[in-house]
């Protein structure tokens, strides 16, 4: 299997945990079958695109598979456990915050502004 089938198959997998609905998980070979059929479909159009794009497009599905997963398990162990969340910063603590530089200048770019994020220390909390 691929890995856009690979990951494809992922999604459809936490889609249908995080709805209760078993039935929209795909197996493997469905996904295989479905990636496979898309790409003999968009052969038929005219679409460009960058070799960059393409690995962004590659690389955030693989951190929604390694990332995603987790939160998913941690959100159904701590609704097990009868809690909504982990641990606060104590009253009139502000959350961390760290900079970093904004995505789009090559590397070594020193011309890369530079901005910030708050980290919540909880960001499954709803």
């Amino acid at each position: 299997m691929s890995r856009l089938a690979g990951m494809f198959a992922g999604l459809h997998v936490m889609l249908a945990d995080a709805t209760g609905t078993p039935e929209l998980a795909l197996s493997e070979d469905d996904a295989a079958d479905f990636m496979g059929d898309a790409q003999r479909v968009l052969r038929h159009y005219r679409l460009q695109t960058q070799q960059r794009t393409i690995d962004w497009i590659t690389f955030m599905g693989t951190c929604g598979a390694i990332y995603g997963t987790r939160a998913v398990a941690i959100r159904l162990r701590w609704a097990s456990e009868g809690r909504r969340g982990g641990a606060r910063p104590a009253s009139g603590q502000r959350p961390r915050i760290v900079p970093f530089a904004a995505p789009g200048p090559p590397v070594g770019d020193s011309d890369a502004p530079e901005i910030t994020a708050d980290l919540d220390p909880d960001p499954l909390a709803g």
